[in-house]
């Protein structure tokens, strides 16, 4: 079959109780993560929990990750430099120390921020 008629490619909508999944682990696919710990910043620099894109990290088995999100070094807030608005310092150190980026393309942005696509 062609990719376009293709009817086997699914989206799985959760985090990482879904990764953990035996079916998804055995698997061959990528991970889509858009702002997955936009929610969680000031709970992890209190030392809170893992932060939910780490912890899907944890759990994934995958070889791609495709990120939607500020990382390291392109916030324009002084507030949530230098990590971002959009993942945890854990889920990018993790990310950059376990993967390598192929392509990072900005993205159409309000005025504070500096989203991409990675």
């Amino acid at each position: 079959k062609s990719p376009s008629t293709n009817n086997d490619f699914q989206i799985r909508h959760g985090g990482p109780q879904v990764l953990s999944s035996k079916d998804i682990r055995k698997s061959n696919r990528t991970l889509f993560l858009c702002y997955p710990d936009e929610d969680t910043q000031e709970e992890e620099e209190s030392g809170g929990a893992m932060s939910m894109g780490a912890a899907c990290l944890e759990h994934y088995q995958g070889q791609y990750v495709i990120h939607v999100g500020e990382l390291y070094g392109d916030t324009l807030s002084l507030d949530q430099a230098p990590w971002g608005r959009s993942s945890g310092s854990d889920f990018q150190q993790r990310l950059a120390s376990e993967y390598h980026c192929i392509l990072k393309a900005g993205l159409q942005n309000w005025l504070h921020v500096r989203d991409t696509i990675s």
